[in-house]
């Protein structure tokens, strides 16, 4: 081989070799992107699991005040039924209460009665025994 061969088989060696080169550079330079875009993506899911975690946070707190408000309303219902039953049992005395003068009337129109009923018996017992007027 002369040296004119050598040279030029050299020089496509040293071609190809450079021709290498720029492949790794480029496969590099994805590499670098994709660990980049990489990179970006792991923040992004570190963001997203913090906004999850905040809003379970969240939830789980509003679900605590729910519960907390609907015993509340439980005893609310428990005391409005308490008071249900009491006005009930009020109602039924002021019923007593407005029946009750009528009963005073109902015995006192029994007592007139009873003394107008005695007083006859007695003024005709007196006229039979004594056989005149009284």
């Amino acid at each position: 081989m002369s040296d004119h061969d050598q040279i030029w088989t050299n020089a496509q060696d040293i071609a190809g070799i450079k021709a290498e080169q720029r492949g790794f550079g480029e496969r590099l330079d994805k590499n670098d992107k994709l660990t980049d875009t990489i990179h970006k993506l792991t923040a992004s899911v570190e963001t997203l699991t913090s906004a999850v975690k905040e809003q379970g946070q969240q939830i789980k707190d509003g679900l605590e005040k729910q519960g907390e408000r609907i015993g509340a309303i439980e005893k609310l219902l428990a005391l409005a039924e308490q008071n249900a039953q009491e006005i009930k049992d009020l109602k039924g005395r002021v019923n007593e209460l407005e029946k009750a003068p009528a009963k005073r009337w109902d015995k006192l129109i029994g007592a007139g009665i009873a003394a107008a009923v005695s007083g006859g018996v007695a003024a005709i017992w007196a006229l039979v025994r004594g056989g005149g007027t009284p």
